[in-house]
């Protein structure tokens, strides 16, 4: 977990990046039904698992998380946190599998429950915040110290050239590419505690 100390940058930003996210759903789904709170995220499947998933991947369609066999359990999620580097860094989730909300639950222990989407509170040696999320198993990552690239337009991290959202009012997913004047994708080969640690502002601005 992270000290008290640290966690009120979380609070602040995370309500902006919330709702940047929201922003993001409206922008790419071209404004969804108007109905609940619809969030949207990016994705990254792993290297090992690109070849496999790009055959089968639906873009720019909402499909059930029912349908999904990419939904992680909090064991794996948290397993792969840790071999990422980031295992000492704060889980919560707000939706569970069937879409119903609740207020943001701590996670910090192994189960084998699925939720939709996680979110992860990451604060870097340099004291840079992030927020990471894992939607639909696949992880992306939103640097709350960077709202963009000198133009304003918000910054996605991720694994792959497409993000997949996740919408909570309908509890669904949806791969996509985003508008590029809705938000900036940087790719990086794996997010995990290095390549967090390395991404300063100015490097941002070298991907």
């Amino acid at each position: 977990m992270q000290p008290k100390g640290k966690k009120a940058i979380f609070v602040v930003l995370g309500v902006l990046a919330l709702l940047v996210i929201a922003l993001f759903f409206i922008a790419t789904s071209g404004g969804g039904s108007g109905s609940g709170s619809d969030t949207e995220s990016p994705s990254a499947p792993t290297q090992a698992g690109d070849a496999a998933q790009s055959t089968e991947l639906k873009m720019d369609e909402e499909f059930d998380v029912a349908s999904s066999p990419n939904v992680p359990t909090v064991t794996e999620v948290r397993q792969s946190l840790t071999d990422r580097g980031l295992g000492e860094s704060a889980l919560t989730v707000d939706f569970d599998i069937t879409g119903n909300y609740s207020a943001a639950t701590i996670i910090d222990q192994d189960s084998d429950e699925k939720y939709p989407s996680y979110v992860v509170q990451y604060l870097t040696e340099e004291g840079n915040p992030w927020l990471i999320y894992i939607n639909d198993g696949n992880h992306y990552a939103l640097p709350l110290f960077q709202i963009g690239d000198g133009s304003g337009v918000p910054i996605i991290v991720s694994e792959t050239d497409y993000v997949t959202g996740y919408n909570g009012a309908n509890n669904t997913f949806k791969n996509s590419v985003p508008n590029v004047d809705d938000y900036i994708v940087k790719k990086v080969s794996v997010i995990d505690k290095a390549t967090l640690d390395g991404l300063t502002a100015e490097e941002l601005g070298k991907l």
